[in-house]
């Protein structure tokens, strides 16, 4: 699906748009803040300059009678006598009746309502009041949703504790009536006391207020997000990296910010780090989050929260971050590039360059499409409704290529079930008529796209049907629309175009069972276009890197049985035409372009085909193991080649993340060949905990090679560490002189001393410590024996038969009740069919 930027307004049907268009050029003054009502129709800045330290500007637009008398702007000066004074927000609000409200909140605690007289660009002051109670109160964030107002009230610190300072702020709330005749504020109720400073938002859609940390919030408490919901009057606790915590109702006269967290304060080590670097309300209700790692998220009102995805943060942390969702679609902006991602997938669907420097997002006009305020105009986001430049001539192509390709389908599908060997062909199946099927699926499609091209054509034909395979046939559509585009592209476009089409082809391959024929298709994709395959690939897993060094993805179970499908097709048809298995293919596609990934995405898979299926089924003896296919697409290794380390390295990380003994030992064997002894040291230390067995296994391999080289000796401590628990002085000797290294010197009464040989001072503290466990486990073996309760006493043998409480539950329920005792056997009650 393709989308397109429109503008809808260039600010001349607003008032006073030429000054409006200067501002947010940066023409003249500095803006601080920007304001713009749900509808689209009200903007206000919040301006400062050296000589005026703060101004607000309104701007409205013009309706469509024009002005009938001179507007009445909302403009004030923030400068007062006394001093500056804060603006803490603007509150947007709509009554019953559909008139627009606007509540100036200042940071003292005066609010001012102002009503926007209908079709006219005049606003009155209506009501002004005070929100906070104590007169030395300051407002740090408001919202509303036209019932309720709820703010951050910072009070004055009541002693000199650090903590005390920091957590001298609450949450608080006022009903709110708004009507014809003014304004009605309810009781001030405390929702939270003592707590940290929030960034309150207010979720219109499931009446939820979100409490987002401000940057002035102690680090333990910084990742810690907390949700209110007014209704039912239930306090959420959740973390941007463990989503929701707890939940808990809050008390009549306000909960205690320490009470809150007490139960996640175990956590609260761990959720400080993730901190939080940009927060956005979307316009379906929820709330979009991106800490300082790249990683963005969605938190639900119920403190679930889901990853959509990760942008680079170098990128993105460098400069401001703007975003959006609807429906589906997120939108993101930062550095001049807008994008969108699927949010249901994840996946990047298109990015646009913008020549602005920042934008903000607004409320959707309608709930359809994403729109924003840029220094040129308003714009809005829309899909496009047909291919450009193709028309009439488009369809036709797509019809008659998707209806050919419902008949290949067809045949290919009737071939391998057909018992004659007859070949069929599309010609065939076309006049013959034998099978309605495909009949039946070309006049849906022509019902489809007639459908798409004229709109209100009423009920179509086959509407049941047509409904169930939508989505399939707008997949088909928008794969033919791209591939004409492919053709018909310019040179500067035609590297975007393939990587569209590579993206989707290996989607809907995925997707899809694969036979041969799709085999074959998706080994010359990787073939002919490897970095658009990559990329691809990348895209539809979603494989993502993070800051553990780990991978992730989000393909669903299908997906990955695709991936590692098709192992049968081994090695003997692989070498004489070339087909490969599709985690083969994915496999090289890694070691070219992002090598570092393929051992984490051999561990990644494994994870994923242990959790969803048993890989190594009965049906299927011959499967082979992941790592061992990974290790197929590495090239050889040969003699004096600059190329051999970095595969030799490869194999080591791609046995080890096998975890198996013999893949362990193998990549220990290739290590020692590469003399790299540390990198030996620390596999043995991290393979010694995988179990006891291949414990022993590493260190009597390990024991060997000391015997006979002394390129290990300066870490005898940490291989002496390896030894196990039940191993004695004797065994290790024997391994030694096993293995120790011949001399050929002759017998002399004192032999010069040869460098290479092994010393008994290094094996001192082996043997002696071999020694000391074995004692240890003699000398309990010889307590337990000599104990004078050996052998135990024996228990005395009552006679007991246990009741049949399996079968008898009557009788179970008496004997615990204590009405018949428990050594009562069950031919010694009389039933009623016995009487």
């Amino acid at each position: 699906m393709e989308f397109v930027t429109e503008q809808i307004s260039d600010f001349t049907d607003f008032t006073r748009g030429k000054q409006l268009a200067d501002l947010l050029q940066h023409q003249y003054g500095v803006v601080l803040k920007i304001w713009v009502s749900g509808d689209g129709k009200h903007i206000a800045l919040c301006i400062g300059t050296k000589e005026r330290h703060g101004e607000l500007l309104t701007f409205d637009r013009i309706c469509n009678s024009g002005l009938l008398q001179p507007p009445t702007y909302l403009d004030r000066s923030l400068q007062q006598p006394s001093g500056s004074v804060g603006l803490a927000d603007l509150l947007y609000l709509q009554d019953r009746n559909g008139f627009q409200w606007a509540a100036l909140v200042l940071q003292n605690g005066r609010v001012e309502f102002w009503k926007c007289k209908d079709g006219m660009s005049t606003w009155e002051l209506m009501h002004t009041c005070e929100l906070c109670n104590s007169l030395r109160g300051r407002v740090t964030s408001v919202c509303t949703n036209g019932t309720i107002i709820v703010w951050c009230e910072e009070r004055p610190a009541t002693s000199t504790n650090s903590v005390s300072s920091v957590c001298r702020y609450c949450i608080c709330k006022r009903s709110l009536e708004l009507s014809q005749y003014g304004v009605t504020l309810g009781g001030l109720k405390i929702v939270l006391h003592d707590c940290p400073s929030y960034r309150l938002f207010f979720n219109v859609a499931s009446e939820g207020v979100f409490m987002v940390p401000a940057a002035s919030a102690p680090g333990t408490v910084s990742g810690l997000l907390l949700i209110w919901l007014p209704k039912e009057d239930i306090l959420s606790v959740s973390a941007p990296s463990h989503g929701l915590i707890h939940s808990q109702k809050l008390t009549i006269g306000g909960s205690d910010f320490k009470t809150v967290v007490l139960r996640s304060i175990g956590l609260l080590s761990f959720t400080g780090i993730h901190e939080i670097h940009n927060v956005a309300l979307s316009s379906c209700g929820r709330l979009l989050l991106m800490d300082k790692s790249g990683r963005l998220s969605i938190v639900y009102p119920t403190g679930t929260q889901t990853q959509i995805c990760h942008l680079e943060a170098s990128k993105a942390l460098g400069t401001k971050v703007s975003m959006q969702a609807l429906d589906s679609l997120l939108a993101l902006f930062f550095d001049r590039v807008l994008y969108l991602v699927n949010l249901n997938t994840g996946k990047l669907v298109q990015k646009n360059v913008l020549t602005v420097d920042e934008l903000i997002f607004l409320d959707c006009f309608g709930g359809r499409d994403i729109s924003f305020l840029g220094k040129n105009g308003i714009y809005m986001v829309k899909r496009a409704t047909g291919p450009k430049n193709y028309g009439q001539h488009y369809v036709n192509n797509a019809e008659l290529s998707l209806e050919e390709m419902i008949f290949e389908e067809a045949c290919s599908y009737y071939q391998r079930r057909s018992l004659s060997g007859t070949r069929l062909t599309v010609e065939k199946l076309k006049k013959e008529g034998t099978f309605q099927a495909p009949i039946m699926l070309s006049t849906v499609l022509q019902n489809y796209l007639k459908h798409k091209r004229v709109k209100g054509l009423g009920q179509e034909p086959c509407s049941k049907l047509l409904s169930i395979m939508v989505d399939e046939l707008q997949s088909y559509s928008s794969l033919e629309e791209l591939k004409s585009c492919v053709v018909n592209a310019n040179e500067s476009d035609i590297t975007s175009f393939c990587e569209e089409l590579v993206d989707q082809e290996l989607g809907r391959l995925l997707r899809s069972d694969i036979d041969r024929g799709n085999l074959v298709y998706l080994n010359m994709i990787f073939c002919t276009f490897p970095r658009e395959a990559w990329k691809a690939v990348k895209s539809n897993l979603q494989l993502q890197s993070n800051g553990a060094g780990s991978l992730s993805a989000r393909a669903t179970s299908d997906v990955w049985k695709t991936v590692v499908g098709q192992g049968d097709i081994a090695s003997q048809e692989s070498l004489v035409n070339g087909v490969f298995p599709v985690f083969e293919l994915i496999c090289h596609s890694l070691y070219r372009f992002r090598p570092k990934w393929l051992p984490k995405f051999v561990t990644l898979t494994q994870q994923h085909i242990c959790g969803s299926w048993n890989y190594g089924s009965k049906d299927r003896p011959d499967r082979i193991p992941l790592y061992k296919r990974a290790l197929s697409v590495l090239p050889k290794r040969e003699y004096n080649s600059t190329t051999t380390l970095e595969v030799s390295e490869m194999e080591v990380e791609l046995l080890l993340c096998s975890q198996r003994p013999k893949a362990v030992m193998q990549a220990i064997k290739i290590l020692i060949d590469l003399k790299k002894w540390s990198r030996v040291i620390e596999v043995a230390q991290t393979c010694s905990q995988i179990s006891p067995l291949l414990r022993k296994d590493i260190f009597t391999f390990l024991l060997t090679e000391v015997s006979q080289h002394r390129n290990l000796d300066s870490y005898s401590d940490q291989l002496w560490a390896l030894c196990p628990e039940d191993m004695s002085a004797p065994e290790i000797i024997n391994i030694i002189l096993k293995n120790i290294s011949s001399s050929n010197q002759p017998l002399l009464p004192f032999p010069v001393r040869n460098e290479d040989q092994l010393s008994i001072g290094l094996l001192s503290p082996l043997l002696i410590a071999a020694f000391k466990q074995r004692s240890m486990l003699c000398d309990q073996y010889a307590a337990t024996l000599e104990s004078p309760s050996f052998p135990p006493p024996t228990p005395p043998r009552d006679h007991c038969i246990i009741p049949r409480t399996c079968t008898e539950p009557a009788l179970h329920v008496l004997i615990q009740q204590e009405i018949l005792p428990r050594t009562t056997s069950l031919p010694d009650i009389k039933t009623d069919s016995a009487l």
